[in-house]
């Protein structure tokens, strides 16, 4: 690959603030290359920061053309958003505009808008919208790997409000992606879009403030801690809760072990989308389980993400690791608890890593047929997840080995019920991640007409072909 012939070829085709790095000392690369997880990072040859759709429209084509591979970065969350020498990074952190249109409830977003900002705008715009729980990840991203939001049990997930995209594609170049325009494309977009192209811009459904339950839009979240002690006990308390849980309440059940004593703690949290007495009588449960400390806040919509801050921060050796479960079983989450709690005790290393998972009511998202979008994990109410992190590459090794074990205490029995969150994982089977086998063979279809080489990424097409052979 050489790079001063891809600078010369496109130099007069590309926008005047588009630019093309080659040095990978110097500091604009560096600050580039930077991501959430230094897990498998390379250096690449370049690094193109498209600052336009055209440029990306023109970028793709060459790279298309002549056999060069690349890897779109939004936010640099995800592990393969890397490559090698061989190859480039296709930057698309300088488109930013948001478009919101107040009279018809819709906004547009582009390639290289974050959460906190996309969710800033809305919020001084009177709206809400289903956005990631982190701040900093890209929105898009997010959205193509189905949306899950803090106000999907409200809201439904993001590919629920999906209403067009703009997509650059290996075959057919630039296009649109709507119900009535390539909608088999924009099908394969609600859950597994990355597989298709580089997205460069969403239009997607808004709601007013006051649909969170309050005028203005804000809502209560309560943190309950517990003691090593009380694990059985919230156990027990989360799978009985879990089962009748109103849609106005979403919640997570984290175990960490925070300074300055690094021993296991179990921390419940919620938010509540409605008033302050029934919370209470919704949480009543975990208020008589005597947590050591409890604390309650009132937050505005542009604060959703803003309790994830501390896990948001690049560098170091981590990743995001889930499956889902359609009940929360407290025998298995008690032992995978108690589990992790004694890694961490055994090795000190391990005292950043966590453990959790998510609880919340699914109705509304099961209200979108189960074969209208490419995901397929609607019917799962709680997403189980391992956090493992290191601050260096050489015990990483033992986290992820505690990461796996503690998965296989929780995971589904049936392995044909195993669910894996396809933005957190593309190791797991693809049938874990897009489940039915009528769903595989459509996705292998698409990507045969919109992306036969497997130029967006070549992994999820090789799992695509396997699963489908087998099938087959």
């Amino acid at each position: 690959m050489s790079i001063s012939t891809i600078s010369q070829d496109l130099k007069g085709s590309l926008s005047p603030n588009c630019s093309i790095l080659v040095d990978p000392d110097s500091d604009a690369f560096k600050d580039h290359l930077r991501r959430w997880s230094s897990v498998g990072l390379q250096t690449p040859a370049a690094i193109v920061k498209a600052a336009t759709e055209q440029d990306v429209a023109v970028v793709v084509k060459y790279a298309v053309e002549h056999s060069i591979p690349f890897v779109p970065v939004g936010g640099g969350h995800s592990l393969w958003s890397t490559i090698g020498q061989d190859g480039f990074i296709l930057d698309l952190s300088l488109q930013k505009a948001i478009e919101i249109d107040k009279e018809a409830a819709t906004v547009k977003i582009q390639a290289g808008v974050l959460t906190k900002e996309l969710n800033v705008a809305a919020t001084e715009a009177g709206f809400c919208i289903a956005t990631s729980n982190a701040r900093s990840v890209r929105v898009i991203p997010a959205l193509l790997g189905g949306g899950f939001s803090s106000i999907s049990p409200i809201h439904g997930l993001g590919i629920d409000n999906f209403l067009s995209a703009r997509v650059v594609t290996a075959t057919h170049g630039l296009v649109v992606a709507s119900p009535t325009e390539n909608p088999d494309l924009f099908w394969a977009l609600q859950g597994a879009g990355q597989a298709f192209g580089v997205v460069t811009e969403v239009t997607v459904k808004l709601h007013p403030l006051s649909t969170l339950g309050a005028e203005d839009g804000k809502f209560w979240t309560f943190t309950f801690i517990y003691g090593q002690e009380q694990v059985q006990a919230v156990a027990e308390t989360l799978e009985r809760v879990s089962e009748t849980l109103p849609r106005e309440l979403i919640g997570m059940a984290l175990m960490a072990a925070p300074p300055p004593n690094f021993k296991a703690l179990l921390e419940i949290s919620i938010q509540f989308f409605g008033p302050e007495e029934q919370a209470r009588h919704v949480l009543a449960p975990f208020f008589d389980l005597n947590p050591v400390n409890q604390t309650q806040t009132r937050i505005s919509f542009d604060q959703i993400s803003d309790s994830t801050d501390h896990l948001d921060k690049k560098g170091g050796y981590k990743y995001l690791s889930s499956t889902g479960r359609r009940k929360i079983s407290a025998t298995k989450l008690a032992n995978g608890f108690r589990f992790f709690a004694d890694a961490v005790d055994k090795h000190p290393e391990l005292r950043k890593s966590m453990v959790g998972t998510s609880f919340y009511n699914p109705s509304r998202m099961q209200e979108v047929p189960d074969e209208s979008t490419a995901w397929g994990h609607r019917n799962i109410s709680a997403w189980v997840m391992a956090f493992p992190f290191t601050e260096d590459a050489e015990t990483f090794p033992l986290a992820e080995d505690y990461a796996r074990e503690f998965l296989g205490h929780v995971r589904e029995e049936d392995p044909e019920k195993i669910a894996s969150f396809p933005n957190h994982t593309r190791e797991r089977p693809a049938h874990e991640r897009y489940p039915g086998a009528w769903r595989l063979e459509r996705l292998h279809a698409l990507k045969r007409e919109w992306d036969p080489k497997g130029v967006f990424p070549q992994d999820f097409f090789n799992h695509l072909m396997y699963r489908t052979q087998k099938i087959e």
